[in-house]
Formats: C-alpha cells, sequence, structure tokens
C-alpha cells in the first residue's frame, strides 16, 4: 500500500512542483502519503498513528450518510 501511496505522491509532487502556481520551496516526493515511512535518521519523531488512519477515523466519526466507503 505504501508503495502504492508513494507513486501518487510523486505525481502529485511532480504536478505542484512544476505547475503555474508552484510553491516557493519545492515539495518532497513523499508529501501527499497517507501512510508515510517511519523516518530513518534517528530521529524520534515518528507520530503515534500515521496520519492516514487519522484522517480514516475523522470521515468515519461523521454522521452516516455522509461518506461513503468505496
Amino acid at each position: 500500500m505504501q508503495w502504492v501511496e508513494l507513486m501518487f505522491s510523486r505525481l502529485t509532487a511532480a504536478v505542484c512542483n512544476f505547475g503555474f502556481s508552484r510553491p516557493k520551496k519545492p515539495l518532497e516526493q513523499d508529501a501527499f502519503m497517507l501512510h508515510p515511512f517511519p523516518n530513518l535518521n534517528g530521529s524520534s519523531a515518528v507520530p503515534d498513528e500515521p496520519p492516514g488512519d487519522t484522517l480514516i477515523k475523522l470521515l468515519e466519526s461523521l454522521p452516516a450518510g455522509i461518506v461513503e466507503r468505496v
């Protein structure tokens, strides 16, 4: 699953970095991953829960009928 997310994240970052309204600081290739790879630089700043799981929990907490899971 992370490989597919990385491929789409790379594509999205490339579109953003080379588009008409590109950011001043280029986006990293993994900036759009819902479940990012663990930080391997020795830093302990790894979140307890991946952002993708947090997003899914937020969507599931909405009232029934607003969100349809595909």
